[in-house]
């Protein structure tokens, strides 16, 4: 089986190929997902919508237009959008990271450091 990078599922993730994508690597620590979400600006995709979303470090994510929360549950990263908290594990490479939800990859995302959006 061939291993994509994080580079090459994101750029599948905005073509919405995350469906057809099998899921192959080491899933992070809860410690990992929270340095790698804190005080970072997350931009990728979920198959069929692209998405750049701030985490700040008190656990509220900025998107344009928008707010929402976040936190670490044992070792998964978890989002409320409104509809309360869905946890997804996650593979972190260089490059980016693979967001898991139910075995399957549900969304893909490259980190850029620090609000360079300014949400």
């Amino acid at each position: 089986m061939k291993i994509l990078s994080a580079k090459a599922i994101v750029t599948a993730a905005t073509i919405g190929m995350i469906p057809q994508m099998s899921v192959a690597g080491d899933m992070a620590t809860g410690a990992e997902i929270k340095a790698y979400l804190s005080g970072n600006t997350l931009q990728g995709s979920t198959g069929t919508d692209p998405f750049a979303e701030y985490y700040d470090a008190d656990g509220t994510i900025r998107g344009d237009g928008y707010s929402a929360k976040w936190k670490v549950e044992g070792d998964t990263g978890c989002m409320d959008y409104g509809n309360g908290f869905g946890c997804w594990t996650a593979i972190i490479h260089e490059e980016g990271a693979i967001w898991i939800k139910e075995g399957e990859a549900d969304a893909a995302s490259m980190l850029l450091q620090g609000n360079p959006n300014n949400y």
